[in-house]
């Protein structure tokens, strides 16, 4: 499976953010693939168990299919009511940034913002730090 880049994932944030935070349907139809897959896999498993007589194996699978679907329902559920609040504390502009294709920070800037070391300076001249 294709990993997902943060240009896309930001794509999607800035997408939910116009519709006022993550909506179930748009979400699954995001997820649709892997919903397919699923679906496919387990009609295939379960022609299988049907044609051997295996009921309990076909309530098993039918019950894992259910389950995960509930689990997913669930899991958008709980993103709907946390939105708000992952709305308000996230960097908006970074999020446009990396939607755009472009880099967080600028070439040659330290990270976390702290300070730099000066060009030329590198320290080597230095000796041990002392022991007392």
């Amino acid at each position: 499976m294709a990993r997902i880049t943060d240009k896309t994932l930001a794509e999607r944030m800035l997408k939910a953010r116009e519709r006022g935070g993550y909506r179930i349907l748009p979400s699954m139809r995001m997820n649709a693939k892997g919903y397919i897959f699923l679906a496919l896999y387990s009609y295939a498993v379960l022609i299988v168990l049907v044609f051997f007589g295996l009921w309990f194996g076909v309530c098993t699978v039918l019950g894992l299919v259910v389950g995960a679907f509930l689990r997913d329902l669930s899991w958008y559920i709980g993103i709907q009511r946390t939105w708000p609040f992952a709305a308000k504390v996230t960097d908006w502009d970074k999020v446009q940034k990396l939607a755009g294709g472009l880099p967080l920070t600028e070439p040659g800037a330290t990270p976390n913002g702290g300070p730099g070391t000066r060009l030329g300076d590198s320290g080597a001249g230095e000796g041990p730090p002392s022991v007392s």
